[in-house]
């Protein structure tokens, strides 16, 4: 994988959100998924969330997972898929050589009984700046599909272009909602379009770019490997930065520089030349 071609780059600046398919090997889908699978057994043993895994029970009794965070460090196979040349070919085409990750996890929607579908995993419509402001925009959320995804199994829905109107409002009676408060600004579903991937795929979406997600109302899993990666000049100034492998250099090397969304830099203070 030689990165992204200039005109997927320039689909990428004007839509916001770009899909490339074949990028990884059926093999590594495959090891992904035995991954997948590893963590499952391990969550069967859980009788509430942890940190990491949060299971949700069947009335059979069985244990399924709902998301996996911080999960480069639940399993060597996803820190390997991380730092994928492939992936980072691609990542360093949006953001250059110095490249870090800000934080991953496994977004697992599994198939659940009918009567249960509709309560199923989703999101509702946001942006990811919003959870965690840097100093520019170079923070592109990368997913890596390990299942054939679309609408029916609760793939994302994005309004392409919307990255281009700056950050939105998330605040609700004083305090971070996690969700978009200004309802106009993806009320025309005729924006909307769904990104339906196959796997082995990825897909990129800007850290401004409106999006959510529905339940999966299928009989088939839709795993999804989400990282969120970041330039090494781009430096989170709120939010949470407790994520496992928060800041982990994956390509390149930290200047210890900042770099601010207008273009002008400065370096770090001495003693913060890790962020």
């Amino acid at each position: 994988m030689a990165g992204l071609t200039a005109a997927q780059k320039q689909r990428f600046e004007e839509d916001g959100v770009l899909t490339v398919e074949g990028v990884l090997a059926q093999e590594e889908v495959e090891t992904l998924r035995r991954a997948c699978g590893e963590v499952e057994e391990m969550a069967q043993g859980l009788t509430a969330r942890t940190p990491a895994i949060h299971p949700r029970i069947l009335p059979s009794g069985r244990r399924v997972v709902d998301i996996v965070k911080g999960a480069v460090f639940q399993h060597p196979q996803f820190l390997a898929a991380c730092t994928h040349p492939g992936v980072l070919d691609i990542i360093e085409s949006l953001v250059g050589p110095d490249i870090q990750h800000h934080h991953s996890k496994l977004n697992w929607k599994p198939p659940l009984p009918p009567e249960q579908a509709a309560q199923g995993w989703k999101i509702g419509w946001h942006q990811d700046y919003a959870f965690f402001p840097h100093t520019n925009y170079d923070l592109p959320a990368c997913a890596i599909y390990l299942d054939d995804t679309n609408l029916e199994n609760g793939c994302m829905n994005v309004i392409p272009g919307s990255h281009r109107e700056g950050p939105r409002n998330h605040m609700k009676d004083g305090a971070f909602s996690g969700v978009c408060q200004e309802p106009d600004a993806y009320a025309d579903e005729s924006r909307w379009r769904t990104v339906e991937v196959p796997a082995g795929g990825i897909s990129l979406h800007h850290c401004l770019m409106l999006h959510s997600s529905g339940p999966n109302h299928s009989q088939r899993a839709r795993r999804t490997f989400v990282i969120q990666y970041r330039a090494a000049d781009n430096v989170q100034i709120a939010g949470r930065t407790s994520h496992l492998g928060w800041g982990f250099q994956v390509r390149g090397q930290n200047n210890a520089m900042i770099r601010f969304e207008n273009g002008v830099t400065c370096p770090l203070p001495e003693g913060l030349t890790s962020h």
